[in-house]
């Protein structure tokens, strides 16, 4: 009886010993750790001028914290807590991506269909791409890598597709879209496009069940996520972070149907979720697909192929180098849903997301089963930088390594390491071209594309002047000035629900469009308008899609010619999308 007291009394004292050492980190950030991240976290609010934010920091298996810092709602002074709901953007692509690893790991589709099945042999003759080539030979390695080669088509994420196009839909559209030069399997375009294929595609794999469905049964029920949803329901969503601009510094809400436009597109960027469930969401990636109980979700080896490198080197003009900088940050591949990096030597596999004036972002360290998360509902031009500044800290922490950022210099980033870009210090002015028009002139009327719609330009009469309005798609109001004299090249400048885009601190320049190719009765034929930067789109006027529907040669339309030059999609190509894609908080959903 007595050595059995012995033998429990001693492995009662282990037991307990390895729960403290287990709980040391935890303990270290509660007290001394975790003010010092706040006090950080609320001098990088200020100066980046965020007015909400996130965070969960996860390592070993525990939730090490879970803190909301700010305000939800700037008007009402509602504060962010942990259980706060924030969109997440295009972090929602790592779970289209675990749900057709989940899919192809199980029966039916266990040995029927892998990640290299050509979507074709999925779907049947019924599906087409831009060329054959990719009709034949596209897989959802490609898809969910970003490399088939396909422009980014940003503009009409912004503005939205109509509520009542179906997903379905917008996947047989895709073969409208167009391809660029020597892309394919070469070179990495960030298309969210592609996910919105990729999530149809485990619809089809389920008998029709709804890719959000999906979501909800085979991730958010099994992790007990039971906050999250998408924005197609914010309506019913309490305690929700409203999105925020500036406007000379000061906070302004917008409207927060803005992130609707996403539909239908939500496999690429449409999650809601709190600080809580993504916790949760964290420790299953770090568990490498096993929930709490350590039951396996999916298979260990359709799992970790979403954190393998599929396209080498993907951002490399946005890497962090030594010596110029104290530490180094080196992107080397994008994954399924993830990029994986090297950051001050660890494996980092992380993602960014961008919806609205919503900026997210999540990074793991798997060989420190470790992770960090952190979201803010917008802000001044700087709040996704300020962002990545907070969770580079937390990750240090989370590292022990000695935080290389400090109050100062992650307000003034990328200074002291790279000199300030010179600036031109004299006030910018734009000349204004007389319209000169009548109420009924050459450019009233609809254009029309087979993928991205329709767009409506007319005019209205306001104190004795005419003014040119332009409508496309859910969200996309414009009002447009020349750009020269008496030239048909227009500047497109927002306005209703996106006018914050033109007013607020972002400063988002114009869109530059064309109308071309005057017909007989004196009336312009195209409106080449830039759905993406780097390609030309044109709308003609009076086009049905219904004219080319059935047509076996459909992919001859005359709106569909390609113009991509082959230098138009260089080295720096995603870097200047990501640019234009933090400018305007289109989704990340890239």
């Amino acid at each position: 009886m007595a050595a059995s007291i012995h033998y429990l009394i001693k492995h009662s004292f282990v037991s307990i010993l390895l729960a403290l050492l287990n709980t040391t980190w935890a303990v270290e950030w509660s007290l001394e750790n975790k003010q010092k991240f706040n006090d950080y976290v609320k001098a990088v609010m200020d100066c980046r001028q965020i007015p909400g934010l996130q965070v969960s920091v996860v390592q070993n298996g525990r939730v090490i914290l879970t803190e909301g810092y700010g305000l939800r709602n700037s008007e009402t002074r509602a504060p962010v807590s942990a259980t706060t709901k924030f969109p997440i953007g295009s972090l929602t692509k790592a779970f289209t991506a675990n749900i057709l690893a989940m899919q192809l790991s199980q029966k039916p589709n266990l040995g029927k269909y892998n990640w290299d099945t050509p979507i074709v042999k999925i779907f049947g003759d019924t599906f087409q791409l831009m060329d054959d080539m990719r009709t034949q030979n596209v897989n959802i390695r490609d898809l969910l890598s970003h490399r088939v080669g396909v422009p980014s088509y940003f503009t009409a994420l912004l503005t939205g597709f109509p509520s009542t196009i179906s997903r379905k839909e917008l996947v047989w559209k895709l073969r409208y879209m167009r391809s660029v030069p020597d892309s394919f399997r070469s070179k990495l375009i960030y298309n969210n496009y592609m996910y919105v294929l990729a999530g149809y595609i485990s619809e089809h794999l389920a008998n029709g069940t709804s890719w959000e469905s999906l979501v909800r049964n085979m991730i958010f029920q099994p992790l007990e996520m039971t906050s999250s949803t998408f924005v197609d329901v914010l309506d019913d969503v309490e305690d929700f972070a409203f999105a925020h601009t500036t406007l000379d510094g000061v906070f302004e809400l917008i409207d927060n149907d803005v992130a609707r436009a996403v539909h239908p597109a939500g496999p690429a960027g449409s999650i809601v979720s709190n600080a809580l469930d993504i916790s949760t969401w964290m420790l299953y990636q770090l568990k490498h697909g096993q929930d709490k109980e350590g039951v396996p979700l999916v298979s260990r080896e359709f799992f970790d192929e979403t954190w393998k490198g599929q396209m080498p080197e993907p951002f490399s003009e946005r890497n962090i180098i030594q010596p110029e900088f104290p530490v180094e940050d080196i992107n080397v591949a994008y994954d399924f849903g993830w990029i994986t990096s090297v950051y001050r030597g660890y494996r980092k596999i992380w993602h960014s997301g961008g919806i609205s004036t919503y900026s997210s972002l999540l990074n793991l360290f798997p060989d420190k089963n470790a992770g960090v998360y952190g979201v803010v509902n917008g802000g001044g031009p700087h709040k996704s930088v300020g962002l990545k500044m907070i969770l580079n800290y937390a990750s240090d922490l989370l590292l022990n390594q000695e935080p290389w950022l400090n109050q100062s210099t992650a307000c003034t980033f990328p200074q002291p390491w790279e000199p300030p870009v010179p600036g031109n210090t004299s006030p910018v002015t734009t000349p204004t071209y007389r319209l000169d028009l009548e109420l009924d002139n050459e450019y009233n009327g609809n254009y029309s594309h087979p993928m991205f719609g329709d767009i409506s330009v007319h005019s209205t009469l306001h104190q004795g002047a005419v003014q040119l309005k332009l409508n496309f798609g859910r969200f996309g109001v414009f009002s447009l000035s020349r750009s020269a004299d008496l030239s048909n090249s227009f500047k497109a400048t927002f306005s209703g629900i996106l006018s914050y885009l033109s007013t607020s601190d972002l400063k988002v320049p114009p869109l530059m469009l064309i109308f071309k190719d005057k017909n007989k009765a004196g009336k312009m034929t195209r409106l080449e308008f830039p759905v993406d930067q780097m390609i030309k789109t044109d709308f003609i006027r009076d086009f049905k899609l219904n004219d080319i529907m059935g047509n076996s040669n459909a992919i001859t339309c005359p709106c569909c010619t390609n113009r991509a030059s082959k230098n138009a999609y260089n080295g720096r190509y995603f870097v200047h999308m990501a640019i234009i894609f933090i400018s305007i908080h289109v989704l990340a959903l890239g």
